[in-house]
């Protein structure tokens, strides 16, 4: 059934209705002042109604002042995140004037997604920033896909002419969300950086089809020599995170690697293709270390998402013997054309964030839950 057309914020207080609602349970609650402060953190209502975070729990705020002056010779940022926002970084050598971390030209910011968990900036050597706590998916929709990757792939590849897709995200460790919609596919690629050197099998559960593919010769960054490491091509469907499902049916057993060789710190360029038909879907991709029996999903602490930050212009202000630097976010009701905006991949007026929040909205999706009209008034 076609929902109705969602207002943002419908009584006009400058705090969106479904944040409103998750977080006091009503949009006129005595608490829900966009300038009172309930769990007494610093930042009211307005504030944490931006930054999608709760105002009734101290330890979930995204503190934007600055925290601490950093050292320019390891210039490092960390912050908790919120599933669909965009962050910036911002820095300074006076606390007056502030500067988006972006390309070199300061024309253009860098966009760091939220995941839900902690990301982490490096920009000791502007040269080689290293992004932590992350892989990138991007997802497309088409009935021609319909849980095939062969389909997937030539209607992504689309004769050398490459389709865009509808939308990408950052998600926090290799496994993607539920109840993604039909007809789909999704693409995560980044890089792994184990932190411990050793042998490793790498395991693949899904529904439908999905493979899992690793950089590990030459430079192990280039994808150059990607190799398909383990995959579901059949029309097998395991459940989540059931990572023996074939050998249990006494059939050859593609979901688990050969054993592969990886060093601590390097980094491992990686893809994983997914395609999804209807009903239940899930993905996951988990590495087993030494034959030790204990399979886990690879976490966001050893994954970097696969973005290109080397053109920056860091080095101008870390050649200041002060430098400070903060983080900030933009309110779902800002314009999402302009840098200072939230992040609304699809068009339709409401930003992702949000989106994620509501039952039956996709945010890679403008008509996901109306029948063929805008989500968005």
């Amino acid at each position: 059934m076609a929902q109705s057309q969602v207002n943002l914020d419908s009584d006009s207080d400058t705090l969106i209705d479904s944040w409103e609602i998750l977080h006091f349970g009503s949009l006129n609650h005595p608490d829900g002042d966009p300038t009172d402060d309930p769990d007494g953190d610093g930042r009211d209502n307005k504030f944490e109604c931006d930054s999608s975070t709760n105002p009734q729990d101290a330890n979930c705020c995204l503190f934007t002042t600055v925290s601490s002056e950093f050292d320019p010779n390891g210039f490092e940022i960390r912050w908790p995140t919120i599933p669909g926002k965009k962050y910036h970084i911002e820095v300074s050598v006076n606390l007056s004037d502030w500067t988006k971390v972006g390309d070199s030209t300061g024309t253009t910011p860098h966009n760091f997604l939220g995941t839900g968990a902690t990301i982490t900036a490096n920009f000791a050597d502007p040269s080689n920033p290293i992004i932590v706590g992350a892989a990138s998916r991007e997802v497309w929709f088409d009935g021609s896909i319909a849980g095939n990757l062969n389909n997937f792939k030539n209607f992504v590849e689309n004769g050398g002419s490459p389709i865009a897709a509808n939308g990408s995200e950052w998600i926090p460790e290799t496994q993607t969300p539920s109840e993604g919609g039909s007809n789909y596919g999704d693409r995560i690629r980044g890089y792994i950086v184990p932190k411990t050197t050793g042998n490793y099998n790498f395991y693949i559960a899904g529904r439908h089809q999905c493979e899992f593919w690793l950089d590990t010769t030459g430079d192990t960054t280039d994808g150059i020599g990607l190799v398909r490491e383990s995959h579901l091509t059949d029309n097998n469907l395991t459940e989540e995170q059931k990572w023996d499902y074939l050998s249990s049916q006494g059939l050859a057993d593609t979901q688990k690697s050969q054993t592969i060789a990886l060093t601590a710190g390097e980094k491992y360029f990686f893809e994983i293709w997914h395609t999804h038909a209807g009903q239940w879907d899930h993905l996951s991709v988990g590495w087993e270390l030494d034959g030790s029996g204990t399979i886990e999903v690879i976490p966001g602490e050893c994954l970097s998402p696969n973005v290109d930050f080397a053109d920056n212009n860091i080095a101008s202000f870390i050649s200041n013997p002060t430098c400070f630097a903060r983080v900030v976010t933009y309110s779902p009701l800002g314009n999402a054309n302009d840098d200072a905006g939230p992040l609304d991949s699809d068009g339709d007026g409401i930003d992702d964030a949000t989106e994620k929040l509501l039952d039956g909205f996709n945010p890679f999706l403008s008509n996901s839950a109306n029948g063929g009209q805008s989500d968005g008034v």
